[in-house]
């Protein structure tokens, strides 16, 4: 998985307004501008959707790992121009997808097995992004009813509201609490970039604002955050990582010098940086600093830093699945494209997938059989066979 948007945004604004910033901020606008008030959720599904299964509180229960062994993939049959993109997984079968119909924006879920989908949550503005919670036990949906302000809605897996919330900004980061489902950090930045900080908690229907100094921040612990100590007024392609106490904000101890990138995955920290001129240390760690694994590949320069491939990381399995450079180069010049390996981090083994693909998104099923791979999410890569199939047909007429 690529470095967000929002990270870059964050790391050249300390650095230096860039001209990619002005980009950014006339696409954002693009899909923000809806001033429409959100709806609640539909009784009946709309027809454009192959099948409709009616919600019950059994419905989303995983079926024994056999049955999905022995069943093979639908296609989700679907008009093109409605469909936008899946968002990802709630269990071994079951996919989240959006797609627009009419005014409407929708969250279906879908059975990959069943070729079923079922509608959570349908809104006049638009949905800009779908997030699970760490235990797949509820959905966020982040909408943009007007351009300076974004909606986040919370759900539980029948598509009931459970709490929402209006937040004042013209963009918005988020990390969800792998320790502490019922938290959240919210990330509200304004056209020119200043921000605020707060914790979120869904269930006791809270927004507090926090003194952080730095706009990112990743869940490490119940109460433990992490974030890049960027200077603003030093150009830098690193930056320390420093650690938070909600007790002891705002300040902060080091955890770690000269990383170019971070990420939570699990209860593990992967840190990216330079080992040499052409070559990137991936390194995984855990809470008291000690790493568990580590390996490194060549790197590829893009403009004022370095390309990040798209990668996944599996909880369950200790997975970590990323899209590697064959060699080392430049983002413009490079066309030597990149195999897809299999890095676990409990048997501290790498297992190459495939030796050629594009370097595009990428999200794996909790077990770690099949993966959501394209853009738009669209194909699905069977891990043991390796084989790829697409998701999307056209809808019959």
């Amino acid at each position: 998985m690529k470095k967000s948007g929002i990270e870059r945004i964050v790391k050249e604004y300390w650095n230096t307004f860039f001209l990619s910033l002005i980009m950014i901020i006339s696409l954002v606008s693009l899909i923000s501008g809806c001033e429409d008030q959100p709806s609640q959720k539909p009784k009946t599904p709309l027809p454009d959707q192959k099948a409709v299964s009616p919600s019950t509180p059994n419905q989303h229960a995983s079926p024994p790992e056999q049955e999905i062994k022995n069943k093979k993939p639908v296609m989700l049959q679907i008009n093109e121009a409605q469909f936008q993109r899946f968002v990802g997984w709630l269990d071994n079968r079951k996919l989240l997808y959006l797609s627009q119909h009419g005014d409407q924006s929708q969250l279906f879920l879908y059975d990959l097995f069943k070729g079923t989908s079922t509608l959570l949550y349908s809104d006049a503005a638009p949905i800009v992004d779908v997030l699970t919670s760490p235990d797949n036990k509820m959905i966020m949906v982040h909408t943009a009813p007007f351009t300076y302000q974004a909606k986040l809605v919370f759900l539980d897996l029948q598509g009931e509201h459970l709490y929402s919330v209006d937040i004042d900004s013209f963009e918005l980061g988020y990390d969800w609490n792998n320790w502490d489902s019922e938290k959240l950090t919210v990330t509200a930045f304004d056209e020119e970039w200043n921000f605020q900080v707060y914790i979120l908690d869904w269930k006791q229907k809270k927004l507090q604002p926090i003194d952080s100094g730095q706009p990112l921040l990743k869940w490490f612990g119940k109460d433990i955050l992490l974030a890049q100590d960027w200077q603003k007024d030093e150009q830098s392609l690193d930056a320390p990582i420093i650690k938070y106490s909600l007790q002891t904000l705002p300040q902060a101890t080091l955890e770690k010098e000269n990383v170019f990138q971070f990420n939570v995955l699990g209860h593990s920290l992967m840190t990216i940086s330079e080992i040499k001129k052409d070559e990137a240390l991936y390194e995984f760690t855990d809470a008291e600093g000690n790493v568990l694994f580590s390996f490194s590949v060549p790197s590829i320069t893009q403009y004022s830093d370095w390309l990040v491939p798209y990668y996944d990381f599996n909880e369950e399995t200790e997975d970590f699945l990323s899209f590697v450079p064959h060699e080392s180069g430049a983002i413009d010049e490079y066309a030597g494209g990149y195999k897809l390996v299999d890095y676990n981090l409990q048997k501290k083994s790498s297992d190459v997938l495939f030796d050629q693909l594009d370097n595009e998104p990428l999200k794996c099923s909790p077990d770690g059989a099949m993966c959501l791979y394209g853009y738009q999410l669209e194909k699905l890569i069977n891990v043991k066979t390796k084989e790829i199939t697409e998701l999307l047909e056209p809808e019959r007429k």
